[in-house]
């Protein structure tokens, strides 16, 4: 072992020390401010390159090809505001015909952490009901509404007792995870939901990285169309899904995405493209 390698194993080792017991993991949650104090650089570095720049460079493609956006010099429409959500959840509000909805209509949004999704629809339609099902940990943080319902619940397991939802939702879920996980996640919003009850995943579509021959295909499935921006001789997709061996995240394409909904039971029916980062993709019962 040479010089180098020798001091990256101390670092290393140094890290692993410093993290055993979950000592760092619980200064973060008291004390985020001075989760680093007393720790080595390395971990500071490490936290930020992986957290925020790493973060930030999955969303230069929405950034770069945003018509809205592209040529904004506003702090808000950089990437790195992009990734880390400081943009208004009002997007959430574009495409989808909530307004539709009969009055009373339950949304279960499944992983909604603290329910502040949930707070900006009940706001904004009142006649909407909604559930947000997070981690207990998680949930305990939120604060009920009389429309907005806390429940702790772990997506892995079956749907808590309840009359089928009108719509499930998953904001910047599925992305955390590969397909047998997603797919099961899925599945158990399938056996709980009723043959009216729709599926909505927040989520990124990512282009082929040249041009696919699926126009007919497209045709099948509302709000779909190729509507790409980027000029020759760039990739499609900007190379975003190299990120894909980088992070752990699954970006996928639209393709990708309706064999997810078929394997855990749903069928895409179409799509609804915000103003931003992400389409809503709706699913049905198969």
């Amino acid at each position: 072992m040479n010089p180098a390698q020798d001091e990256s194993r101390q670092k290393l080792e140094g890290f692993a020390a410093e993290n055993e017991g979950g000592s760092c993991c619980s200064t973060s949650l008291r004390r985020p401010a001075q989760k680093f104090d007393n720790k080595s650089g390395l971990l500071a570095l490490m936290g930020c390159t992986v957290d925020e720049d790493f973060k930030a460079s999955d969303y230069l493609m929405e950034s770069l090809t945003t018509p809205e956006i592209a040529k904004s010099d506003r702090p808000n429409d950089s990437a790195m505001c992009l990734a880390h959500g400081i943009k208004d959840p009002g997007r959430l509000l574009d495409g989808f015909g909530w307004k539709d909805l009969p009055k009373g209509s339950v949304i279960v949004d499944v992983g909604g952490g603290t329910g502040h999704v949930s707070m900006l629809l009940a706001k904004t339609h009142p006649q909407l009901k909604l559930v947000v099902q997070d981690r207990h940990q998680t949930i305990a943080h939120g604060r009920e509404t009389k429309r907005v319902e806390l429940q702790g619940h772990d997506f892995f397991d079956p749907q808590p007792p309840r009359d089928p939802p009108a719509l499930y939702l998953l904001r910047f879920i599925v992305h955390d995870w590969a397909d047998s996980y997603a797919a099961k996640i899925l599945r158990r919003l399938r056996e709980a939901a009723a043959p009216t009850t729709k599926l909505m995943l927040i989520e990124r579509i990512i282009p082929y990285a040249c041009k696919a021959n699926d126009a007919e295909y497209r045709k099948s499935i509302p709000g779909t169309e190729d509507d790409s921006v980027v000029p020759k001789p760039l990739l499609q997709n900007l190379g975003v899904v190299n990120l894909n061996g980088y992070l752990a995240e699954i970006q996928r394409t639209l393709q990708e995405f309706d064999r997810l909904y078929a394997a855990s039971g749903w069928k895409l029916v179409q799509v609804h493209k915000t103003k931003g980062l992400a389409s809503q993709i709706i699913g049905a019962p198969a």
